[in-house]
């Protein structure tokens, strides 16, 4: 199966791996790779990761433990930004969402098979068709400066394959059996969309978007 990755244009921690080695690499095997030990996001208590991050060490993150970090310093009434950017209320709000929903399918991940990918951990993928390009877009609303790429799996430790459509419907619920069903790998309906969920390295196909995200990628709230 071919995969594709959704790349965001203003994030330097993807960004900056791309450019500099065509690669990405979850922090889990970084982690693992650097302190021969598990990495610390799977044994810590999600609650703890929410509320009292400050107390833990984790290292190396993810772009989406890196929202619960943001939450986490806002809840604990610090002013957080980038360079001379600051986050308006609107955003803050957004990333407390985002960051309540990922602990609570963290806590659930654990309940139903402690083997699978986090979400907090995790490369997100998609398959390389239309569907899959308009889930990873949808699966990305805020983000308006992206690429999408053409990639290869070379190191898969943790896979996991999960009907996106679960994650709106326990919005529009808070019925946390659309959690189960996502951790099940249950379908939705008969139309899933499906996300693909690594802990491992992933590539490049073509030069060209490794080019692409050189010329454009987006400093502007960096300076």
């Amino acid at each position: 199966m071919n995969f594709i990755y959704f790349v965001d244009l203003t994030d330097p921690l993807v960004c900056y791996n791309i450019i500099n080695t065509n690669q990405l690499i979850s922090p889990s095997i970084i982690h693992l790779d650097t302190f021969k030990e598990i990495y610390p996001l799977y044994t810590i208590s999600p609650d703890l990761i929410l509320n009292n991050l400050e107390s833990v060490s984790i290292g190396f993150i993810s772009p989406r433990l890196k929202i619960v970090t943001l939450s986490n310093w806002a809840r604990n009434g610090i002013k957080i930004g980038i360079g001379n950017y600051y986050y308006s209320q609107e955003e803050i709000d957004r990333f407390h969402r985002i960051a309540e929903l990922e602990i609570e399918f963290e806590k659930i991940r654990r309940q139903i098979n402690k083997n699978h990918p986090s979400r907090l951990s995790c490369i997100f993928l998609a398959e390389d068709n239309q569907d899959g390009r308009t889930m990873l877009k949808n699966m990305f609303p805020y983000k308006l400066n992206f690429h999408i790429v053409n990639i290869s799996i070379t190191l898969s430790t943790q896979f996991h394959k999960a009907d996106s459509k679960w994650i709106d419907n326990y919005i529009e619920t808070n019925n946390t059996t659309s959690i189960i069903n996502y951790w099940k790998g249950i379908p939705f309906d008969n139309f899933p969309e499906y996300e693909y969920l690594l802990e491992g390295k992933i590539e490049l196909v073509n030069k060209s978007d490794q080019n692409f995200i050189e010329t454009n990628f987006d400093t502007s709230k960096y300076a």
